[in-house]
């Protein structure tokens, strides 16, 4: 999902499994009529208040419509779509937010998502391990450069890491001088209970770490992520 928002100052573009579509839930309050519920699954809505990109399967265009998703607004759309769409004017208007997160958690998180409804996907750790390996060397994930780039350049102005959700909202919130509550953050889908018995260093060895490292590079040049893979879970949490 994608939102344009009209009576603030702002465009949000959403990555993958960065917990983004908690972020652009908190932020599509801003961009919808006062007194609209804001559901997961939604159509796309373009109002006075804003452009709010389609979110979820049920809307999804098929049968005839398919070829029209290239044209829609909808989830993780690239910024040349969204400024072809507004033009630069209203571009240069706007700031840009994004959610990003530790790339090693990310592909953890990435993998489990993409396998989550797959009945032959491996269930021992050290088939999981070589699975998620092949995942990482392949090209069946996104990297997201199309989504925080434009014309080859960084164009994001504030984002909201998933490791610090209400901290950096409420910064961004200050900064752009949004009505915004941070502590109001919509809780979706986890992989958590996917992955609890094994942490995120368990998943890799060198090769991995250097194809993340490669295809991930814009969140490490700009952000202070580690570039080797960190424990997320405590002990006693990892055991269980």
């Amino acid at each position: 999902m994608v939102l344009v928002c009209h009576k603030h100052p702002f465009i949000f573009l959403k990555t993958r499994k960065t917990a983004g579509k908690s972020v652009e839930m908190a932020l599509e309050t801003l961009c919808v009529p006062p007194g609209q519920a804001i559901t997961e699954p939604r159509p796309y809505q373009n109002s006075e208040y804003g452009i709010i990109g389609r979110r979820g399967d049920r809307y999804k265009l098929k049968g005839w419509r398919r070829p029209l998703r290239l044209w829609e607004w909808r989830n993780h759309q690239s910024a040349a779509f969204v400024y072809r769409k507004i033009g630069q004017e209203e571009w240069d208007k706007r700031r840009k937010i994004t959610s990003i997160r530790n790339p090693f958690d990310r592909m953890v998180s990435y993998y489990h998502f993409i396998t989550r409804k797959d009945p032959n996907a491996p269930t021992e750790f050290s088939q999981i391990r070589s699975a998620f390996a092949e995942f990482c060397k392949s090209r069946r994930w996104r990297d997201d450069r199309r989504v925080v780039h434009l014309n080859g350049k960084f164009i994001i102005d504030h984002a909201v890491r998933l490791e610090h959700m209400a901290d950096d909202l409420k910064q961004i919130a200050s900064a752009l001088e949004l009505p915004l509550d941070p502590s109001a953050i919509p809780v979706t889908k986890s992989m958590a209970k996917s992955r609890k018995a094994y942490d995120v260093p368990d998943y890799y060895d060198q090769d991995v770490i250097d194809v993340i490292k490669s295809r991930m590079a814009w969140v490490f040049d700009h952000y202070d992520y580690p570039t080797e893979p960190q424990p997320k879970f405590a002990p006693a949490e990892v055991a269980s």
